[in-house]
């Protein structure tokens, strides 16, 4: 599993160490000789070794400059030194080169094996954690390499985890009821993690890993590492359906449906054709179309982007085609460049928005009578607000229904009815009030009701400010008129 080198210039204490040791018992399936730290270095140049122990006093060419040696080659060969003498400058020394442990001669049989054992433990973490990188990014290369453990056919997963990554990481490490073994490794802005999956508890990562802020995704089941690299891409995939769904923690592989793009694609060259013959209604239905489309199939977020792009084409074509330019038109929050470069969007009802907004933009730009379209959605939001006056009805909820952003909206609607959304309600919802009032049908409190107050308190304080007079002395007043 591992090997080792002994170096000494002491023939005895090599001859000791390499023979009398029981190292096949801790592990050790390879034992090197060496009585000089130069010769120690052709060794370590020309064959693998895990762990090196050297004598510190060997003449010029000591174990202090051949620790340094290994610094230099490979850091991750752990190296343990021996001495003779108690030096505490030598251990100083020993442990700033980067020795894992320093051991005084005679060498105690018991502490050398205890030490093997955490020498070990660790070089099969570090192993772990400098395989996952490799593995995901070049696939599985030399698997002598790897920890025994990813080498064995068990069953094995990749999980791909975002958020708190530092956070997340130390839970891990820590988790004792986390059954099977694993490997962590951090790539950008992801943790990485391989892990062992146990058939007696099944889905124990998925139970233990998530909290607040942190998502990830999972791949297929498989046991021969040199697959790795393959679950790692489908642990990426499942990531993309949170673009889908931003409630949920934890997202499972699912069969690809990438091609459904060719259907999706088609239906964008309808857009395009329809929005070049001036049907701006029928395109708005085509573009909900489309979005249907993406939230059922689930694309991969590249494929997204491919939708994306395409639609943003056709905006550009249009403008330019109609000898405008499309940089002056499409400036500001409707600039395009960003969106052809990635994916602006972290969820699909951001995309749907900005898209729906963009088409109105340019529709806008491309009317003889310019400005109708925004006067469109202006009649939609009076009348949504006319239905809907006694229930909640924020400007939030109406952007979604109309696939605007609500900043977007919400300025729009100032610059175009001359006051904010929140008052053009309140008094919308004052004026039905003042209707009502003048029958005799309803108590006052009802009426509050019928227009979105609930709390009669606070729907007489409203009117008054509104009226200049509660409702029941407006009531009154209109009676004796």
């Amino acid at each position: 599993m591992y090997s080792i080198l002994i170096v000494d210039d002491d023939p005895w204490m090599v001859e000791y160490l390499s023979k009398c040791i029981p190292w096949e018992e801790m592990g050790i399936t390879k034992v090197f000789e060496a009585e000089s730290g130069e010769a120690a270095a052709e060794i370590l140049s020309e064959n693998t070794v895990n762990i090196v122990i050297s004598d510190v006093k060997m003449g010029e060419k000591d174990g202090l400059w051949l620790l340094k040696e290994i610094r230099a080659m490979d850091p991750m060969i752990k190296v343990i030194l021996l001495s003779g003498i108690d030096s505490a400058k030598n251990v100083r020394e020993a442990f700033r080169t980067g020795a894992v442990d320093f051991l005084f001669k005679p060498v105690d049989t018991d502490a050398l094996r205890k030490l093997m054992k955490v020498t070990a433990e660790n070089i099969e973490k570090e192993r772990g954690a400098h395989a996952v990188e490799g593995l995901v990014k070049d696939g599985a290369g030399d698997i002598t390499l790897l920890p025994q453990w990813m080498k064995e056919e068990t069953p094995k997963k990749v999980y791909i985890i975002k958020g708190k990554i530092k956070k997340i990481k130390e839970k891990l490490k820590k988790e004792t009821g986390l059954r099977g073994r694993m490997a962590l490794g951090v790539l950008e802005d992801e943790l990485v993690v391989i892990h062992e999956d146990h058939k007696r508890d099944s889905g124990n990562a998925e139970e233990k890993v998530p909290g607040e802020d942190i998502y990830m995704g999972i791949s297929n089941t498989f046991t021969d590492i040199r697959d790795v690299k393959t679950a790692y891409e489908e642990a990426a995939r499942a990531l993309d359906y949170r673009f889908y769904d931003k409630e949920k923690k934890i997202f499972h592989v699912q069969k690809s449906q990438n091609d459904k793009v060719f259907l999706l694609l088609q239906d964008v060259n309808l857009f395009s054709n329809i929005l070049k013959a001036g049907k701006y209604k029928e395109a708005e239905g085509v573009l909900g179309q489309i979005f249907d489309g993406l939230e059922k199939a689930k694309v991969s977020l590249a494929a997204v982007h491919t939708v994306q792009i395409r639609l943003m084409d056709t905006f550009y074509q249009l403008i330019d085609s109609s000898n405008q330019n499309p940089e002056r038109v499409f400036c500001g929050e409707f600039a395009l460049k960003p969106h052809y470069e990635r994916l602006e969007f972290g969820d699909i009802d951001k995309m749907r928005s900005w898209t729906f907004a963009c088409l109105w933009h340019c529709t806008d730009s491309l009317r003889d009578e310019g400005g109708s379209s925004k006067r469109k959605i202006i009649r939609e939001i009076e009348d949504i607000i006319v239905k809907n006056l006694d229930k909640e009805i924020s400007l939030e909820k109406i952007a979604l229904q109309l696939y605007l952003n609500p900043s977007y909206l919400s300025r729009l609607f100032k610059e175009n009815v001359g006051k904010s959304y929140t008052k053009y309600v309140m008094e919308k919802r004052i004026e039905k009030a003042k209707e009502l009032l003048r029958e005799e049908n309803y108590k006052i409190y009802e009426i509050g009701e019928f227009v979105g107050y609930e709390n009669t308190k606070y729907f007489n304080k409203i009117f008054k400010e509104m009226v200049g007079i509660t409702p029941k002395e407006y009531r009154e007043k209109g009676n004796h008129a």
